[in-house]
């Protein structure tokens, strides 16, 4: 036997000198006494041998300890390739318009928006992209994206139609959401959108009313903050909904002010409230407004224990890639039948892969940049040991040369160390 690379031990647990131990590449985490710790400890530094079994076949099937032969690299490339290149689920971003009715401050798509909608025509072929592969297809999943997504609902009905067909024809697990601004998702749209299949939708807020409309506001520089909490009160008892809080310099001091909000209005139960860290994504947005992923991490964790959120429902765990840009079977289509691998690039046309309309306007290096990176071969990646749970962070903040790290890196301990006594306690 001998010691994984990837654990991570932290001492003094307890009064009681117990120690928290967690390895990123099986997703384990325990706590072992000071007995039992010491038998690890002595294990690890000067290789004495634990003659307590039990003790050895816990270690062991956690992944704190594997067997000598075993290469963990090698196993998180193969885990990596395989995930990255399987077939069998398809994830799609659509988005039916890339007009939008805000202007927000930060919008990474503001030199994309145009009144052009999703015609027949791309619409058929995007239905036939997916049918073309349903018979090696186990799930389906589709976010609805924009633009605004709701400022063309009678596309996303059609669609919806087409997949779930498609779905019910092959036996294939469909699931869709929908990211959209909330000025539109009155209880009706609600309706029609549960009735597709749609499980929630997420939106955003800015902090409270005067903040939200000074940054997120309507193309005539109308607030949009009170129709949003109208529409929520109305509506999210038939969708439920992932309120968005954005973080900056500017509104973290508002988070809380918002919560309340929702508190008060008896939205607790059907308004799920998560931080969102605003980036700059293309260009859009000064970096110097935006907190660093330290800052952000530090902050989400005393968001999240401030307002009684489970720490489980971030629990750092083993993935094979990092999201649908990095994976064979992730795309994102716009109205003109353009796909790409990042939500962030939509519009941008030099990093369009493929079209479905034209075939020779394919841009298939757009597709290698994403696809070929190899964390474990990376000099900024090979050595660190949370590789297992972010596979390279990023793409995107990687390409444009700023921290792609996990949020991980600068709170495991405190993060960990929370969680286990989060558990503990129940």
């Amino acid at each position: 036997m001998k010691v994984s690379d990837y654990n991570f031990i932290f001492a003094n647990f307890s009064e009681s000198h117990d120690a928290l131990i967690y390895n990123a590449r099986s997703g384990a985490m325990a706590v072992l006494d000071a007995e039992n710790y010491a038998k690890f400890d002595n294990f690890c530094k000067e290789g004495l041998a634990i003659e307590d079994l039990e003790l050895v076949t816990g270690l062991t099937h956690c992944g704190f300890l594997i067997n000598e032969n075993i290469n963990e690299k090698d196993e998180l490339r193969l885990n990596m390739l395989s995930n990255r290149f399987a077939t069998s689920q398809l994830g799609l971003v659509i988005a039916p318009s890339m007009d939008c009715n805000f202007r927000c401050k930060y919008c990474f798509e503001t030199e994309h928006f145009h009144r052009h909608n999703m015609n027949d025509n791309v619409a058929a072929k995007v239905v036939e992209f997916i049918s073309k592969q349903a018979v090696q297809l186990t799930h389906l999943s589709v976010t609805w994206f924009g633009g605004e997504p709701l400022l063309d609902v009678e596309r996303i009905e059609s669609l919806s139609s087409e997949f779930m067909q498609i779905c019910n024809d092959n036996n294939i697990k469909y699931k869709s959401d929908i990211i959209t601004n909330g000025f539109f998702l009155t209880r009706d749209i609600a309706q029609r959108l549960k009735d597709c299949m749609v499980s929630y939708a997420q939106i955003t807020l800015d902090g409270v009313k005067e903040t939200h409309d000074a940054r997120r506001f309507l193309a005539d520089g109308s607030g949009t903050f009170d129709t949003i909490i109208k529409n929520l009160k109305d509506s999210s008892d038939i969708l439920p909904v992932a309120l968005r809080i954005n973080v900056d310099y500017e509104n973290q001091n508002q988070v809380d002010e918002v919560v309340t909000l929702i508190k008060h209005e008896g939205m607790d139960n059907s308004v799920s409230v998560y931080l969102g860290h605003v980036r700059d994504y293309n260009d859009s947005y000064e970096e110097n407004r935006c907190l660093s992923i330290k800052q952000f991490s530090k902050f989400n964790i005393r968001f999240m224990q401030d307002s009684g959120k489970s720490l489980e429902s971030i629990f750092p765990s083993p993935k094979g890639n990092y999201c649908l840009a990095d994976n064979c079977q992730g795309w994102v289509i716009d109205p003109m039948g353009d796909m790409y691998k990042c939500f962030a690039d939509i519009g941008v046309k030099e990093k369009k892969v493929f079209s479905l309309l034209d075939e020779s306007n394919n841009q298939p290096s757009a597709y290698y940049g994403y696809m070929l990176f190899n964390p474990l071969d990376d000099a900024k990646c090979e050595g660190c040991k949370l590789v297992p749970i972010c596979m390279g962070g990023c793409p995107l903040q990687r390409e444009k040369g700023t921290d792609y790290c996990s949020r991980f890196k600068y709170n495991l301990n405190e993060y960990l160390v929370s969680c286990a006594h989060e558990i503990l306690a129940q």
